[in-house]
């Protein structure tokens, strides 16, 4: 947190919540209340960072604490600076080590942040600094030697699906050297930077610094698929690649259901469906589900998951809620990343009624006499055959 004298404002950033763990929101105190800010980008979520403002820059200046983001956490030792509106990172040629809990204050006489100390809890055991840099104008950075060091020399990612991406590999991209190193990165075959933090030239990376260069693998055919990860940029060894390399897999499959139209009366079970399904290529096993545009419909596997070639029965269960008409059923298969369906249509007919008259509905009959009354049926639902009976009450002789 700190105090913009030219706005009038407090400003704080991130912090830690008991919950939410490490926090990421700008907020501004104007003396009277708090408003959050949403600017982007945005320095990654931390606590123990260090904050100062410049008045001569108009700048609020952050600086390093233990932060996360995507594929890292820890102490960082990077620079963004506030300008009542966005937040910028700032690419300086050098920079303290990571670290945290540092102390960090301006000093408006000689115009610079001044910074000492800090720790670093990520490695064993903890380091706890006991230098002073400053930041500002007039604060020279020698050229030195400029290097170049990557966490991997090889880039091996296995068996993909073609056209699915793989897991990321991150690779950490060091200056190891004694000046700031500007370098930028590029791939071919395959494979992409998905994501990276590293600076753009010429922006550059401060000596000790490390940043971040993620690359993914998507086959775009079966079989051996290379390219190469490169650097340039103002070091010796540049260009300096390393080699890629994947496989492409093709694997699809088929799936079918049998039979695909059934029809039952409404509060009557349906018959077992069979689920079969053919391997294209190298698909493996195939996990099976379903999907019902009625809540009253429902259906189960067994078994739930098969091979190519291999069948499942699906029992297909109709709640007696479930209205007369037509439904739908999706037998899901997935493998992988690929998903293929099979459409099973469910005809539901309402109970067979029907209705019974008697003419004359009533007659009046002497001892000994006899007189014939006509009875007449009417279908609903499409009742067919009707059996006839006869009571007489009160019972005679």
């Amino acid at each position: 947190m700190a105090f913009d004298s030219t706005r009038h404002r407090v400003v704080m950033f991130g912090g830690s919540d008991p919950n939410a763990g490490r926090m990421a929101d700008t907020w501004e105190w104007d003396g009277a209340s708090w408003t959050r800010m949403t600017p982007s980008p945005s320095p990654y979520a931390r606590f123990w960072h260090s904050m100062a403002y410049d008045p001569v820059r108009d700048r609020t200046v952050l600086f390093g604490g233990d932060h996360i983001q995507a594929y890292s956490l820890g102490e960082e030792n990077d620079t963004w600076e506030w300008d009542g509106a966005q937040w910028i990172r700032d690419w300086t040629d050098a920079a303290p080590s990571v670290r945290a809990g540092q102390s960090m204050v301006y000093d408006s006489l000689l115009g610079r942040m001044v910074l000492f100390g800090g720790f670093n809890a990520g490695v064993t055991p903890n380091t706890y600094a006991r230098d002073t840099w400053e930041l500002g104008t007039g604060v020279l950075t020698p050229a030195g030697s400029p290097q170049l060091t990557l966490s991997s020399t090889t880039g091996e990612f296995g068996s993909v699906d073609v056209g699915a991406p793989s897991q990321p590999a991150v690779n950490g991209v060091t200056s190891s050297g004694t000046g700031p190193l500007v370098t930028t990165a590029s791939v071919t075959g395959d494979f992409a930077i998905s994501f990276t933090d590293c600076p753009a030239a010429p922006d550059p990376l401060a000596a000790g610094s490390t940043c971040l260069s993620v690359v993914t693998f998507s086959p775009t055919a079966a079989g051996d698929r290379y390219g190469a990860l490169t650097f340039t940029g103002n070091f010796p060894a540049s260009p300096l690649s390393i080699p890629l390399h994947g496989v492409g897999i093709a694997r699809d499959f088929t799936i079918s259901a049998s039979p695909s139209t059934l029809s039952t009366t409404q509060g009557y079970p349906l018959p077992p469906v069979t689920v079969t399904t053919s391997a294209i290529g190298d698909a493996g096993t195939i996990t099976l589900s379903y999907l019902s545009n009625e809540p009253g419909i429902s259906a189960s596997f067994s078994p739930s998951s098969i091979t190519s070639g291999a069948a499942s029965t699906m029992t297909i269960a109709v709640a007696s809620t479930v209205q007369p008409g037509d439904y739908g059923v999706s037998v899901v298969g997935n493998e992988g990343t690929i998903t293929h369906r099979a459409e099973v249509t469910i005809q539901i007919f309402p109970i067979p009624d029907f209705t019974i008259t008697a003419n004359p509905a009533a007659i009046t009959l002497a001892h000994g006499t006899s007189a014939d009354v006509v009875l007449a049926t009417t279908a609903i639902n499409g009742a067919a055959s009707i059996s006839l009976s006869a009571a007489v009450s009160p019972a005679g002789p």
